[in-house]
């Protein structure tokens, strides 16, 4: 064993010793244990010591804040009554859905199956960024989660607090999203072994890349620029206005587009074994087709794949 691996092992082994010192300390002060880790006083300074780390709460910018939360065993709730700007998931194995309504930001988790308290959601609000995490405590091994328990998340925001998130991101396995009722600045989807059912969403920038699932926008959308990429999963997108920028890349899946009657556009088609249905006029240049002006830029690539363009 060299000097320089003995060394980052004292170190990893202090680090380790101090994370148990402080939890025992925590308990010990009369911390409350939450479902992400425990929240106490230690001279004069409110600290939550969880799995993701050790936080001090004092109100200023860059700190995390810790909602209220209640559970019951099969059912975790926190609540959140401060600005939010931004949501972001990582979620594993349990549907994700998004409700308009109530008076303050709830987070909810259902659990179908055996949970113990540690493995209970965790969730926080960080720089105006709430952020809702599977488990805290959950065992993990080179990035891959253990856990087997299915757990449902809904994410519940008043109606007038809506148009103050700009940004929404989630990445789930074995998760059904439903999403609806927000107007974007950034709207990011990654799945594995997961569909997308979006309605009533406007975003700038609309970007989904999943494995084994699909992508449905079929009810009052619009997106600025569109960008989709999946292996064995397909695309749906029925949109009120005509993207920028539309791109999608895909392995073994469909892409159906519906549009408004006077969209125009340049796509470039490229495909190994599929083929394109265009019911718009069109003007073909190789593997190019332009319909009216051109103005706006679309990119389909497939790979075992078809893709169906027309009129909404």
């Amino acid at each position: 064993m060299t000097k320089g691996t003995k060394i980052v092992l004292i170190i990893a082994g202090i680090c380790i010793a101090l994370s148990i010192i402080l939890l025992g300390v925590g308990a010990m002060l009369g911390g409350t244990r939450f479902a992400d880790g425990i929240d106490t006083e230690i001279f004069g300074f409110n600290v939550h010591m969880g799995r993701d780390g050790v936080y001090a709460e004092g109100g200023n910018d860059g700190f995390s804040h810790f909602g209220e939360i209640e559970s019951t065993g099969s059912e975790t709730v926190a609540t959140f009554d401060e600005d939010i700007r931004a949501v972001e998931i990582n979620w594993v194995a349990g549907n994700i859905d998004f409700v308009i309504g109530g008076d303050v930001i709830t987070v909810k988790e259902e659990c179908f199956g055996s949970v113990d308290s540690d493995e209970m959601m965790s969730c926080r609000v960080e720089n105006g960024t709430l952020k809702i995490g599977y488990s805290d405590e959950r065992i993990t091994f080179v990035g891959l989660d253990f856990s087997d328990a299915e757990k449902h998340l809904t994410v519940t925001v008043p109606e007038h607090l809506v148009s103050e998130i700009t940004r929404i991101s989630v990445d789930a396995v074995s998760s059904e999203i439903n999403l609806g009722g927000f107007e974007l600045r950034s709207l990011t989807i990654n799945t594995v072994s997961g569909s997308s059912e979006l309605y009533d969403i406007t975003a700038d920038i609309f970007e989904a890349d999943t494995v084994s699932g699909n992508v449905t926008a079929a009810e009052n959308c619009s997106f600025g620029k569109a960008d989709i990429d999946t292996v064995s999963g397909s695309a749906f997108l029925s949109l009120d206005t005509v993207p920028n920028e539309f791109g999608f890349d895909s392995t073994s899946g469909n892409v159906t587009l519906e549009l408004p009657a006077d969209a125009e556009f340049e796509l470039e088609f490229d495909r190994t074994s599929g083929e394109l249905e265009l019911e718009f006029a069109a003007v073909k240049r190789g593997d190019e087709y332009i319909v009216g002006s051109g103005r706006n830029e679309f990119s389909i690539e497939t790979t075992s794949g078809d893709a169906i363009i027309r009129i909404k």
